[in-house]
């Protein structure tokens, strides 16, 4: 008698444990495999935050004095130090942050002169013979060219890891019914100004501590309610390291806030802000207001007496350019005065006014 052999290969029901085996250990893995990545693009965002500091650092070692937020006055550009409007600060440190080629595409060309407009469409005699971050595209064939590759140029070192976005330049119009544009790229890091744009501004009674109490990070010249634009004056050549007398390793100087989905908030190299002062573009308050005049759906968006608090935000939500916010879960990667980072979760918002001034008096621990 020949007896039958056993088919080789699975039955149907050692399939499906199989599979039922497989699919749970993949839901025990993948969490696992989620926190290594976070870590890992957490790692890379401080990494960039190191550079950033230290490039503050070596530029104060060059210069005697940390950058200005952004040069926010109007002057010909004859001079090193005058040479850009909107000049922000992630600009001033290219030399710093080994981007000596792109830092030299910033100063003004023709012998220190300003070049000529390409389009006029400043309405102003000045603006429009220097100003060097024209409309030079067009949706039309002619005039075609960007001359300065600094604006639309994103840089990694300005981009945190964890944005899945990468490092962005975009297209943007003046308007919907604009034909020309530029080409800009975009920051996830703002420097820190104080608690609120009102504490470097000509109403310093509006801020949270009702005088002025700015950070490290402030624009050349204050913000000027009376006028919705800043004061003429020119009020900061930039901040000296013994100006922190709060202490630098216990002072903020540079956060995330990842760049708007709208492409209006972010701009690295020339972000003149809401304000006038660079406010959400290159810095930001650590309770700070939001741009309610062009958002006013924001106005019933932030917490206690109007102001946005430090918590996760949606790259998606418009209102959430206004606080420092992250793609990391909990928190966030800040840059101290002294150059070292750390990672601030969001339970420290209570403190995170007295550790946005540089020398106001107060005493606050990171939690």
């Amino acid at each position: 008698m020949v007896r039958s052999k056993r088919p080789s290969g699975f039955t149907l029901i050692e399939l499906l444990v199989v599979i039922a085996i497989i699919a749970i250990l993949i839901g025990l893995l993948l969490p696992a495999v989620q926190k290594v990545r976070d870590a890992a693009s957490r790692a890379r965002c401080q990494n960039n935050l190191k550079q950033i500091g230290l490039g503050l650092h070596n530029y104060h070692d060059a210069k005697g004095r940390f950058p200005a937020a952004v040069y926010n006055y109007r002057v010909n550009a004859t001079s090193e130090k005058d040479s850009r409007l909107w000049k922000s600060w992630m600009a001033q440190i290219l030399p710093y942050v080994e981007q000596d080629a792109l830092a030299k595409d910033t100063e003004a060309k023709n012998s220190g002169a300003a070049p000529p407009p390409a389009d006029g469409a400043y309405g102003n005699a000045t603006w429009d013979a220097w100003y060097p971050w024209d409309h030079a595209f067009s949706d039309a064939p002619t005039n075609s060219i960007q001359r300065f590759r600094a604006l639309s140029t994103p840089l990694s070192v300005y981009s945190c890891a964890s944005d899945p976005r990468g490092p962005q330049a975009a297209k943007v119009l003046d308007n919907p019914s604009a034909t020309t544009y530029l080409i800009v790229a975009f920051t996830s890091y703002l420097g820190v100004s104080g608690p609120d744009y009102f504490a470097w501004s000509k109403t310093p009674s509006a801020s949270f501590y009702g005088r002025e109490a700015p950070g490290i990070l402030v624009a050349t010249n204050k913000y000027d309610p009376g006028i919705g634009n800043r004061e003429v004056p020119i009020s900061n050549r930039g901040v000296q390291i013994t100006d922190v007398t709060d202490g630098s390793s216990n002072t903020l100087m540079v956060g995330e806030r990842p760049s708007s989905a709208d492409q209006i908030f972010g701009w690295w190299f020339a972000g003149a802000g809401w304000d006038a002062a660079g406010s959400a573009d290159v810095v930001m308050g650590t309770y700070d207001f939001g741009d309610t005049a062009d958002y006013p759906e924001c106005a019933g968006d932030p917490g206690a007496n109007g102001r946005y608090h430090y918590r996760a935000g949606d790259v998606n939500k418009i209102c959430d350019n206004f606080h420092f916010w992250s793609f990391h879960s909990g928190g966030s990667n800040f840059v101290m005065g002294d150059g070292s980072v750390r990672f601030i979760t969001y339970s420290a918002d209570s403190v995170m006014p007295a550790l946005s001034t540089r020398s106001n008096g107060e005493t606050a621990q990171i939690p």
